[in-house]
């Protein structure tokens, strides 16, 4: 991919991530007053179609290694470093189990909420990975600082998208504590991503992750009282995966002979 990329357009990834996000955000907000379910499906083609734009940009790019994106064979080692994702997912799973009283009046709603999770998965993937990372991924994955600086700024651009929803209504303790831990949970997926090289796997990830957390939001109506399962939620989601990001940047990659530093 070099040859695509040149050393100098490292920026090139970042800045057009961020055009595309901008554009987003600004076609998004008009939906913001539309009602249910209305909001969701204009909401869903809108992704999809942010997706199919960013897979564009992403073809131009890697041109006929783009394809390796989806097919390359994902490291036996790439499991491990996902163990804490499962347990967090647990967690969730655990909240909706142990709940003191659930409903299930939402029950279609979950489910014509899947477009939203599914498109978001899908064009944040190949927005906020794909391209935000391409230069990088070229250039600085051969050396420890370059693969943290990859880590964190892909985490930083992540949240920064996720503190939007201040502006579309969300409480500004809301939006920080949604920046704070879209972040971290972003440099996790960006190392995850950064090792394994396989943009589809980090989508499906995405897609898993949306949907399963949002199962006590819909079915829980009572939760139980200083559980244990909320601190570790918040061990697992600000300690762990952060420091399974850096553990993969430090530790992941063997380095050889010829390999560019930065």
């Amino acid at each position: 991919m070099k040859t695509v990329v040149q050393k100098k357009y490292i920026w090139f990834g970042p800045l057009i991530a961020t055009v595309i996000t901008g554009c987003f955000l600004a076609a998004e907000m008009p939906f913001s007053n539309w009602d249910y379910p209305y909001q969701t499906y204009a909401d869903g083609c809108l992704r999809l179609v942010i997706g199919f734009l960013a897979l564009v940009v992403l073809r131009f790019i890697y041109k006929d290694e783009f394809k390796r994106l989806f097919c390359n064979r994902i490291p036996s080692k790439t499991w491990i470093y996902l163990i804490p994702f499962w347990a967090s997912l647990v967690i969730y799973i655990v909240m909706f189990i142990c709940a003191e009283e659930v409903s299930f009046a939402l029950l279609p709603n979950f489910f014509v909420n899947w477009i939203i999770q599914i498109t978001t998965g899908f064009w944040e993937e190949a927005v906020c990975r794909g391209i935000f990372m391409v230069g990088m991924l070229c250039f600085w994955k051969t050396s420890v600082r370059g693969r943290l600086f990859t880590i964190g700024t892909a985490g930083l651009f992540f949240g920064l998208i996720h503190f939007s929803s201040f502006f579309f209504g969300a409480s500004i303790d809301n939006a920080l504590y949604s920046m704070l831990f879209s972040g971290l949970w972003g440099a996790f997926i960006a190392a995850i991503y950064m090792q394994s090289e396989n943009l589809l796997l980090v989508m499906l990830l995405h897609v898993i992750w949306d949907i399963i957390v949002r199962i006590p939001e819909f079915f829980v109506t009572v939760y139980p009282e200083d559980s244990i399962i909320y601190y570790l939620d918040e061990i697992l989601r600000l300690v762990v995966l952060p420091f399974v990001a850096i553990g993969v940047a430090l530790f992941a990659f063997e380095k050889k002979k010829g390999q560019n530093t930065i």
